[in-house]
């Protein structure tokens, strides 16, 4: 989901690991039993997506590529759905890094509200003022 020509690298999945640990241990129990009972759903996917008796993480790497994309793209909206969390809240976490973003051409600096704002008539900044 991350891959990119830099990476990312073990290492920086192995923060992600921790990042997504935490992040998930400040939730209320309700929604940690949620995301517990979508994992099972994605463990056990390859036996309805693949028609495969095997769990997700006997999987070899493009078997495991194959069960995400189908589910992203099933017509099941269950299927879908799980799918959909885990990316949403996985992309937030992952995507917190500027070195993550600026592997993939994001630039650290964004300005385009700047423009917009002089445009709806707010003076531009003055030359050398911090922004």
């Amino acid at each position: 989901m991350f891959a990119h020509a830099l990476g990312p690298t073990r290492e920086r999945l192995d923060v992600f690991v921790e990042e997504f640990d935490r992040f998930i241990s400040f939730a209320s129990r309700t929604l940690r039993f949620g995301l517990l009972a979508m994992l099972a759903i994605v463990r056990f996917a390859p036996l309805f997506v693949l028609r495969r008796l095997a769990t997700f993480e006997t999987l070899g790497r493009d078997d495991r590529v194959r069960v995400v994309e189908r589910m992203a793209a099933s017509r099941f909206i269950g299927l879908a759905l799980v799918m959909t969390a885990y990316k949403a809240i996985f992309s937030l976490i992952f995507f917190e890094h500027e070195e993550e973003l600026a592997a993939l051409g994001y630039s650290g600096e964004r300005h385009r509200h700047k423009r917009a704002l002089r445009l709806l008539g707010a003076p531009a900044p003055e030359e050398g003022a911090p922004e």
